[in-house]
């Protein structure tokens, strides 16, 4: 419209978005100097970006504030584009293999935990528990639901287990869960010694013929399919609005369950189903 009543057909050519002023407000100086005080930082108090951005700030190092960016996105692109960047991610690279990613070799060997479903987080009509396995070597699982936990709960989800999986071709062999108080009791002695006592939960799977494996404390990758399972529960409820109940619950898990057995396909098992690859197994 503009150039409609100017007569200024000029004004509908396209023109760059680049600024015709550039204002280089921070020069090369003041970029390696951040840069140099950033890995200083990493090395000595072992922190991130964001945590010697606001102590910048705050005018906790010796720089000027003049010198530090405004914007902490153009901080994390000075520090990204360092050369010492690339060595660091190596670094961090070459520290994480050591929790290395392992596969087993036979069917049975399964992991299991407990995740609380809570009312403020999805939709049920009361706080939920949900004791869940894993087969290590197909990834095949099985869920079951109750309103508590305790070591009845724990041992009946497991003869459930036991059945399902059984009907599918699985015997379990072993069995691997956290140090929660309905698996086993532990205590320290006065070296600090780690100790664990049989609880009825232990007997069970010892009279079953099943090897009993708790995980080291604080070393929740020790558990780590059954852990990285559990980020399932928070996207499978996105576009739930009715409030379940234990039985809808129960019902609701099934149907996924049997999606995530027999037709989904898992990059960790080279796209093919978690029942494939037990058909696979059961045909050597």
């Amino acid at each position: 419209m503009t150039a409609y009543y100017s007569d200024n057909l000029d004004l509908l050519l396209f023109k760059t978005t680049k600024p015709q002023n550039l204002n280089y407000q921070y020069s090369l100086n003041s970029r390696e100097k951040v840069c140099d005080l950033y890995f200083d930082y990493k090395n000595l108090q072992a922190s991130g970006m964001w945590s010697l951005f606001n102590n910048l700030k705050t005018g906790f190092h010796d720089v000027a504030n003049s010198e530090v960016p405004k914007n902490i996105k153009t901080f994390y692109r000075w520090i990204k584009n360092d050369p010492r960047w690339k060595e660091l991610k190596q670094q961090i690279k070459q520290t994480k293999r050591h929790f290395k990613r392992y596969e087993v070799s036979e069917i049975g060997l399964l992991q299991m935990d407990a995740k609380i479903i809570t009312t403020s987080n999805f939709p049920v009509d009361k706080k939920y528990y949900i004791y869940d396995f894993i087969d290590e070597m197909t990834r095949i699982v099985f869920v079951y639901v109750y309103d508590s936990l305790g070591t009845n709960n724990a041992i009946n989800a497991t003869q459930r287990a036991m059945k399902d999986f059984g009907e599918i071709g699985i015997k379990i062999k072993r069995l691997r869960n956290d140090n929660a108080p309905e698996f086993t009791t532990t205590n320290w002695n006065n070296k600090k010694l780690y100790k664990v006592k049989e609880r009825p939960f232990t007997t069970f799977l010892s009279r079953n013929g099943i090897v009993h494996e708790t995980t080291p404390i604080r070393s929740p990758q020790s558990n780590g399919k059954i852990e990285r399972f559990h980020q399932h529960y928070t996207k499978l409820f996105y576009a739930k609005d009715k409030k379940l109940n234990q039985d809808e619950l129960q019902h609701y898990l099934n149907k996924y369950y049997y999606f995530y057995n027999f037709e989904r396909r898992h990059s960790s098992l080279n796209t093919k189903t978690p029942f494939q690859v037990l058909q696979e197994f059961s045909r050597k």
